[in-house]
């Protein structure tokens, strides 16, 4: 038997995001149903895809990859030698993007605790001007 997937656009708020899930059961309450590893795995191939193809660094994407990697405001702001309010403030600004250096700052942490190596110049880092869509497929429980 096939197995089937379901499709999740706008990924956490990411409106060029989308992630293809193996379906796990259907429920008849629930409908279709997505195994918990399934998701993690997809919120950490969705966050490096963040990182390594240099999308821009906003609010959302700040509190994407904050959370994806499971840090609190406080742990996360002082990764970056930051107050909490600071890094709130980002967040915040869903649609505005970082200052460059704080850009670079928030890819470079983010790849570190990804375990990815950026190897790229300030501009690389920096990331393109504009999110173009992107998907990233599960094929089954990690």
């Amino acid at each position: 038997m096939a197995k089937k997937f379901v499709k999740e656009k706008n990924w956490y708020g990411l409106e060029y995001v989308s992630v293809i899930l193996p379906i796990s059961r259907v429920s008849e309450i629930h409908g279709e149903l997505v195994d918990a590893k399934s998701w993690s795995s997809a919120e950490l191939l969705v966050g490096r895809e963040l990182i390594t193809r240099g999308y821009p660094i906003r609010g959302q994407e700040l509190k994407y990859l904050r959370k994806t990697l499971g840090y609190s405001l406080r742990d996360f702001s002082a990764l970056l030698s930051l107050s909490q309010t600071a890094v709130m403030k980002w967040e915040k600004k869903t649609k505005k993007r970082l200052d460059p250096i704080n850009e670079v700052a928030v890819r470079s942490i983010c790849a570190q605790l990804l375990k990815l190596e950026l190897r790229a110049w300030f501009d690389e880092l920096r990331g393109c001007e504009k999110s173009t869509p992107f998907q990233v497929k599960v094929d089954e429980a990690a």
